[in-house]
C-alpha cells in the first residue's frame, strides 16, 4: 500500500486530543510516514476556533500549540472548487480540502458528512474504520 492521504474533520482532532480513544489512535497514524495529513486554511481556521471553546478541556497554551502542531504536520492545500454536497454546508470544506489534496479518506464523526459516504473516490469513514486499514 502506498502513502495514504487523509483529511481529519475537526471533531476527530478535538476528540483525539481532548478525550483519546479511537480518534487519538487514528490521528497518531497521521504522524506515520505512510500517511499524509491534508488540511486547508479553512479547516485549520475552524480547528483553531474550536480549540478555544470554553467547555473543552484545553489550557490557553494547548489552544495555541495543538493547532500549530497539526498545521506543521499537515500538507496545507488550497481548494479550487466550491461544493454544496453535505446537508450542513459548513462541512463541505472538508470535501473541498480532500479533493484539492487528492485525499483517499476523510475521517469524521459528523453524521451529516458520513452520510455522504464518498465523493469522487474519497471515502468518508469513522476513526474505527480508518484504524482498520492498518490491521
Amino acid at each position: 500500500m502506498g502513502q495514504i492521504r487523509v483529511v481529519f474533520d475537526t471533531n476527530i482532532i478535538i476528540s483525539a486530543i481532548g478525550f483519546g480513544g479511537r480518534p487519538l489512535d487514528s490521528l497518531l497514524q497521521a504522524f506515520d510516514e505512510n500517511v499524509q495529513l491534508v488540511a486547508s486554511e479553512e479547516t485549520l481556521a475552524e480547528l483553531e476556533r474550536v480549540f478555544t471553546y470554553e467547555h473543552l478541556p484545553f489550557t490557553t497554551y494547548e489552544q495555541v500549540q495543538y493547532p500549530a502542531i497539526i498545521r506543521l504536520e499537515a500538507e496545507v492545500v488550497e481548494p479550487k472548487r466550491s461544493l454544496d454536497v453535505v446537508r450542513d454546508s459548513d462541512d463541505d470544506k472538508f470535501i473541498e480540502c480532500a479533493i484539492a489534496g487528492e485525499a483517499d479518506y476523510i475521517v469524521s464523526g459528523d453524521k451529516d458528512l458520513r452520510e455522504v459516504g464518498s465523493y469522487d473516490d474519497i471515502k468518508i469513514i469513522t476513526a474505527a474504520e480508518f484504524l482498520s486499514l492498518f490491521d
